[in-house]
């Protein structure tokens, strides 16, 4: 008996923190469906200009979402601002390339 508590505490020790880590996966996953939505939007209204450029277009889209994402994912602990920053950045001049090449 002692022996099957003790295989199934070290059963929950190693499966806790793949549970955790699942978790934060789907907040950032999360997180990041909200940062495209609004990259979508601004980008769409900064494409629309006569003087649209790549980066135009992404530093638009960048200014007008980071703040509220990077507050949410370092509120909850995911992730540092420089990283958040960083992710802001990359995925709106991805869309803005993909806008403007069409």
């Amino acid at each position: 008996m002692r022996c099957a508590i003790l295989t199934l505490a070290a059963v929950l020790a190693i499966a806790a923190p793949a549970a955790a880590q699942t978790r934060a996966e789907r907040q950032v996953k999360h997180y990041q469906g909200e940062l495209q939505q609004c990259l979508g939007k601004a980008t769409g209204r900064a494409s629309a200009q006569p003087e649209a450029t790549r980066d135009t277009v992404a530093d638009y889209a960048a200014r007008q979402c980071e703040g509220a994402y990077i507050k949410q994912v370092t509120s909850h602990k995911l992730m540092e601002p420089a990283q958040a920053r960083i992710e802001v950045n990359t995925f709106a001049y991805q869309l803005a390339e993909r806008v403007l090449s069409h």
